[in-house]
């Protein structure tokens, strides 16, 4: 941020966060890790495979928000030509987290009328 936010200002964007920090739906979150595995390649896997390999993918990327899981996985179609693993894809989301919990630690803050200690 800028400037500290006026109480009103960090309440606002502290309601915008907590809406979007919503957890993605089961169908949503299948479908969106659906398309980045068809627009990227794999090696030779029968469908059991990439039932198995949804199911857990599904499964590990619920504990994100819809928006920075869908920008992870929106990303990595993009970019990369393999499909991604779980690990390449938590790394992902938790980089778009440490942002987005940083914003809401400032907007905590300044809602609360709190400033930081002074350096010693």
């Amino acid at each position: 941020l800028v400037r500290p936010l006026v109480p009103n200002e960090a309440e606002t964007v502290l309601a915008w966060l907590d809406e979007i920090d919503r957890p993605p739906a089961h169908a949503e979150l299948v479908q969106e890790i659906t398309r980045c595995l068809m627009l990227t390649r794999a090696g030779r896997q029968d469908q059991h495979d990439v039932t198995l390999r949804l199911a857990a993918l599904a499964q590990e990327l619920r504990a994100f928000p819809a928006d920075i899981v869908t920008a992870a996985l929106r990303d990595w179609a993009r970019r990369e030509r393999w499909w991604p693993t779980l690990s390449e894809l938590r790394d992902a989301c938790q980089r778009a987290m440490r942002v987005r919990k940083s914003l809401r630690r400032c907007c905590e803050r300044d809602a609360f009328g709190l400033r930081p200690l002074p350096q010693l």
